[in-house]
């Protein structure tokens, strides 16, 4: 098992020692609780441990810190986020949530993950839907569960962008 699932973390986000920083500050931003995780064979580092639901740490991460333009856009998530041209947090944050899901996905394949975080996300969230009505019942349908205030925020976003871009949905 890599340490992305050992971790409960989708993008393997990392901290020196067990001094806080972007990653850190962006989880607790979202209310999402963390811990310090497995060391670096280096010994310097530390992969953070992800209290609650992996997907939407790795969103708080991509939305809330610069690790995007830090990091990924050069590293582990260079494939895919040029395949959805995002560059930055800002873009992440803009992007449908379906998107960001995918970029999600594509990081934590990049980054070694083998798999078994995926089902603990929903098979919604990297299935795919196949018409913007599905899309926009599966949003509704999660938004009446208990979320996050940022799941709530994107959701709703979500939805929103589904209504102006759709007249039929």
């Amino acid at each position: 098992m890599f340490r992305t699932d050992r971790n409960n973390n989708l993008i393997a986000a990392a901290m020196y020692g067990d001094k806080p920083n972007g990653h850190t500050d962006a989880l607790d931003r979202a209310g999402i609780k963390w811990s310090i995780g497995d060391p670096f064979p280096s010994g310097n580092m530390n992969t953070i441990r992800i209290e609650g639901d992996p997907l939407e740490g790795a969103r708080a991460i991509l939305t809330f810190s610069k690790s995007i333009q830090d990091w990924y856009i050069n590293h582990t998530g260079k494939k895919i986020l040029t395949q959805y041209k995002v560059w930055s947090n800002k873009d992440f944050e803009k992007a449908p949530l379906e998107t960001q899901n995918a970029i999600i996905k594509g990081i934590y394949e990049a980054e070694g993950g083998d798999g078994s975080l995926l089902p603990r996300t929903g098979v919604q969230i990297f299935g795919g839907f196949p018409t913007a009505k599905t899309y926009l019942n599966a949003c509704m349908a999660a938004l009446a569960r208990p979320v996050t205030l940022l799941r709530r925020k994107m959701l709703e976003r979500t939805i929103k962008r589904l209504h102006d871009v759709r007249e039929d949905v």
